[in-house]
């Protein structure tokens, strides 16, 4: 079917080349959109997705599943062969109905919000509501937006038939809220996978309450390892390593307050570190890692060093120049970080990261 439409796109005009070239774009499109997927989830050859059930029908009948798919795990129940007959039928109907066809077809609202589609919880409504909300920093108006998600007309979600057990203990019992959002997290975003402004405000916030942010397998600005916004850190307390790559120094790693390791990948569930190029000229001094990252062999010709702009780095011996204003470092210079972990534990630590790389 999508190589006769192709062919009916060529012969009226609506694409501009041969239907030869046309055929092999479209294969080659939709290749790599297979690829991206499956490289999302974990799964490294093709043979692994023969049978191996990594996906599960919701909505859809035991008696379906049992006839057609060669399994009968059906968590809620669904739809039976009688429902996709008749759905078939319709847009059949629909199809060669006798009235005028647009060249455009319908938009029925199934993946985003169309006035007189398919319902969605996020609509314009508890959009803006929230919206309003935030920018007022209204409790008020916060809880009419909760009232809007909380008292659907009808089910959205499967969580929507849940009811729930209301015994509520005293609030004595419970902890303050100063302490509880210490005990929040951000997911690990990498910069490249949001914006800059994203990644910082993230950090802005949790160092506000008390909680962490996690930098992602991106690093950060170096700039934000001592930068404030109105007396609050910009400085993520979890940093990652991704097999010591993505600007990991010395610096970066002497100012965590927690370190997460990957020494495996596991799904791709995300596309961190992937900048647009546009992006890049302007964030150049983020990616300063990839003349400035410790390797092994050079642990032991390595120093810290204090520029008179204020820059901080852990560099080689035979490299002194700051990486943010290029000015040639000397012994002046030279200091011994009071950070526990010093530079030559980063370093040793960087050593482990790189072995268990080779390892794996």
């Amino acid at each position: 079917m999508a190589f006769a439409v192709l062919d009916e796109l060529v012969r009226k005009g609506d694409v501009q080349m041969n239907y030869e070239t046309a055929e092999k774009n479209y294969i080659k499109a939709i290749r790599k959109g297979l690829f991206k997927i499956m490289s999302k989830m974990g799964i490294s050859t093709i043979r692994s997705y023969r049978g191996a059930k990594i996906f599960e029908a919701v909505g859809v009948s035991e008696e379906l599943l049992r006839s057609y798919f060669g399994t009968q795990t059906s968590s809620i129940g669904g739809i039976r062969l009688e429902e996709v007959a008749r759905d078939a039928i319709a847009l059949h109907d629909a199809g060669f109905a006798a009235k005028e066809v647009s060249d455009i077809l319908p938009h029925n609202g199934l993946f985003s919000f169309r006035k007189d589609g398919e319902r969605h919880a996020w609509n314009p409504e508890t959009i803006s509501t929230l919206q309003l909300a935030t920018r007022l920093g209204s409790y008020k108006k916060f809880k009419e937006f909760t009232s809007m998600v909380d008292g659907k007309d009808s089910p959205l979600f499967l969580r929507d038939f849940f009811g729930h057990k209301r015994n509520p203990i005293d609030i004595e019992k419970v902890e303050p809220v100063e302490n509880i959002v210490k005990h929040f997290v951000t997911g690990a975003m990498s910069f490249g996978a949001i914006s800059k402004e994203a990644h910082e405000a993230l950090a802005l916030a949790m160092n506000k309450l008390g909680a962490r942010s996690n930098t992602g397998e991106g690093g950060e600005d170096s700039d934000r390892i001592t930068g404030t916004y109105q007396g609050i850190s910009l400085c993520s307390k979890t940093k990652q390593i991704a097999s010591g790559r993505f600007g990991v120094t010395a610096e970066y790693l002497v100012h965590a307050e927690e370190i997460q390791i990957k020494v495996a990948q596991g799904a791709k569930p995300g596309e961190g570190g992937q900048i647009a190029q546009q992006n890049i000229p302007s964030r150049q001094e983020v990616r300063e890692f990839e003349s400035h990252v410790i390797k092994p062999d050079e642990a032991e010709k390595t120093q810290m060093y204090r520029c008179d702009c204020g820059k901080e780095s852990c560099l080689p011996v035979s490299s002194t120049i700051c990486p943010k204003c290029g000015r040639q470092l000397n012994d002046n210079h030279k200091f011994n970080p009071t950070h526990k972990s010093g530079c030559a534990s980063v370093i040793l630590l960087l050593i482990l990261v790189s072995a268990f790389t080779l390892l794996l």
